[in-house]
């Protein structure tokens, strides 16, 4: 039965420390002035040429002179995401451990030729998209979009990359919006500090 007299209770309340750290150059130096974007869980951002983050709920710091960033705790699998023209870094809350310094590792640069009849083909709108390309509305997700435009001979360049796996498609000229059906697809794997090729 339960005592309807004077009860005591002990709480103990769990504390969260700050996500805070130092971004550190591929040489090893400080990072100033690099973003640094907290995607939690619902979320997500895309990264697009620049490199630049044209819209994100992500919150989001630009480190200090000696590469310091800090962000209050925060809740679920989140992801930490900085870069700088140098490079990129990316890291999930699992593998997150204090002191919380992050490398930045050099951008990976994708080149290519895109050919149509073995002629060259021109005026093309080439897309580069991580793999898979679908987002999940569970995950702290990290997108992102690259797109460019062949030249007369058919080349195209994307200069700062993200290693990893991701698909490239050809979108024929003209093609816009929902209409912007791609010709031709191919996966390829842009690894960092490199130049990747495809044809």
């Amino acid at each position: 039965p339960l005592d309807r007299g004077k009860q005591t209770f002990d709480l103990a309340l769990a504390t969260s420390e700050d996500i805070r750290g130092t971004i550190l150059l591929p040489n090893g130096k400080p990072a100033a002035a690099a973003m640094v974007y907290l995607v939690t869980p619902g979320n997500y951002m895309t990264i697009m040429e620049g490199p630049r983050v044209p819209f994100s709920k992500a919150a989001h710091v630009k480190t200090e002179a000696d590469g310091r960033y800090r962000f209050p705790c925060a809740l679920g699998n989140w992801r930490l995401v900085a870069f700088r023209p140098e490079g990129y870094a990316e890291i999930g809350s699992k593998s997150f451990a204090a002191p919380g310094n992050l490398v930045l590792q050099p951008w990976g640069r994708l080149q290519g030729i895109c050919n149509r009849n073995g002629k060259p083909y021109a005026d093309c709108r080439i897309e580069l998209r991580p793999y898979p390309p679908w987002h999940d509305p569970n995950l702290a997700e990290v997108q992102f979009h690259f797109s460019a435009t062949t030249d007369d001979a058919g080349r195209f360049l994307f200069a700062h990359v993200p290693g990893g796996q991701a698909t490239v498609y050809c979108c024929p000229p003209g093609s816009t919006g929902a209409h912007r059906a791609p010709s031709r697809e191919q996966a390829v794997t842009v690894a960092s500090g490199q130049t990747s090729r495809v044809e």
